[in-house]
């Protein structure tokens, strides 16, 4: 699937006519020193996990702005948590549960999970 991408993203290049040579050369150059991230999602996907991940975060079925709210809550804590620990360039890209695949440009990363992978 990144493979895919990558070659997707290098034709867009090579045939973008707005851009300078010396633009796409270095554009290409960073597409090809882009790295991939695999990760694995760090709790299983059953119900137990699930409940245990999401106790916190009380839904509405009526009331978007306040499930708004109770998710950015969640989100806030989870980020002041991690803030002080040290990162790594090959640490978890995010939260897999909640992502597939993404590009981080301050890493020039892909960043997907294995059950992805897998399927593609």
């Amino acid at each position: 699937m990144v493979d895919k991408i990558k070659v997707s993203l290098e034709d867009v290049l090579k045939n973008t006519a707005w851009m300078e040579n010396t633009t796409r050369q270095a554009a290409l150059e960073k597409l090809k020193a882009m790295s991939l991230l695999n990760t694995l999602p760090e709790q299983g996907y059953d119900d137990e996990s699930m409940e245990d991940e999401f106790k916190d975060m009380i839904m509405s079925t009526k009331n978007y702005y306040k499930n708004k709210k109770t998710i950015d809550r969640e989100e806030l804590k989870s980020n002041l948590e991690k803030l002080r620990q040290p990162t790594e360039r090959s640490d978890s890209a995010g939260d897999t549960s909640v992502m597939n695949a993404k590009y981080y440009k301050d890493r020039n990363q892909i960043g997907t999970f294995y059950v992805i992978l897998y399927f593609c």
